[in-house]
């Protein structure tokens, strides 16, 4: 892979987040994914399935880089309930060992995290408030957490909720958009609110703390609180249909309701403490909606 050493080591450079951080980066960064799916890595591009400490180990022994930002997870609520083993390995597992390697490596070690971490019962969180999550998915990150914390003081960990597109499967923006696209109704929980960010806006606040900000866990969102129903309105109004259009509906009515925390929102003044910004999540749609049309 040469000598260069400025470089990032993106895993996950194919998943959702990874996809933005890929774009952001370009040719300063060696791409890692399980599967190079994502057509747009042409160069610095590794395949490798991560299923035991010694793939972790090769990653470190055969190339050269001088930070690592790691996008992998398993992310499916339901999924990490039906493979928690799995959910554990990726989520809590494969954290605590990168934050080792690049601690004794001397590299600096990124950690995308969740909001999923805390129960909603006591919004908005801090980044030094008590864990208190509900799902396997929860728990297995906070104890990823815990794990890169525990092996590396200089490590950041970056709590993140975004919003973009996602070409491995449907993401919430997609969900509304094509929906309203061809005409249909789509639901929107009234009783789950959040604090996300454009995706974009995510990635570059996460660039510019890793270059900037003191190793600690910080929380990359935006200002605002607004249910799902709220980001489904605004989604309509971007697209100048009628926001009757989005149907207001309870979480409580759909399976799975008990792993869900009603309020994730979390608190971002420590990003802005260091010169972070949280653009209005309407100008991140706008630039969505324009990004969908011009694809078609």
């Amino acid at each position: 892979m040469g000598q260069q050493e400025n470089l990032t080591l993106l895993l996950g450079a194919s998943g959702f987040l990874g996809s933005y951080y890929a774009r952001e980066l370009g040719e300063n960064c060696i791409y890692h994914s399980s599967e190079l799916r994502n057509s747009s890595i042409s160069t610095n591009a590794i395949a490798i399935k991560i299923n035991n400490e010694k793939d972790l180990n090769g990653l470190f022994t055969n190339y050269n880089f001088s930070r690592v930002v790691n996008c992998v997870a398993m992310a499916d609520i339901e999924k990490c309930e039906k493979y928690e083993e799995e959910s554990y390995w990726i989520n809590s597992s494969v954290p605590g060992i990168l934050a080792n390697l690049c601690f004794k490596s001397n590299k600096q070690f990124i950690h995308i995290s969740t909001d999923a971490v805390f129960n909603g019962e006591s919004a908005p969180y801090r980044e030094s408030d008590k864990y208190s999550p509900i799902s396997v998915y929860g728990k297995s990150k906070r104890n990823g957490e815990q794990n890169v914390i525990a092996r590396n003081n200089t490590a950041q960990i970056h709590r993140v909720n975004f919003f973009g597109t996602n070409r491995m499967r449907k993401s919430l923006f997609d969900y509304f958009y094509t929906n309203l696209q061809i005409g249909n109704f789509a639901t929107g929980f009234t009783d789950v609110k959040f604090s996300t960010m454009y995706a974009e806006d995510t990635v570059r606040n996460s660039i510019h703390l890793a270059n900037s900000a003191k190793p600690g866990v910080y929380h990359i969102v935006g200002d605002e609180s607004i249910s799902k129903y709220d980001f489904g309105v605004s989604i309509a109004l971007g697209m100048e249909v009628a926001q009757s259009r989005i149907q207001p509906t309870s979480v409580n009515h759909f399976p799975g309701a008990h792993l869900r925390s009603r309020n994730l929102t979390l608190k971002n003044h420590k990003m802005k403490s260091y010169g972070g910004v949280a653009p209005r999540i309407e100008v991140g749609i706008r630039k969505l909606i324009e990004r969908r049309r011009n694809e078609n």
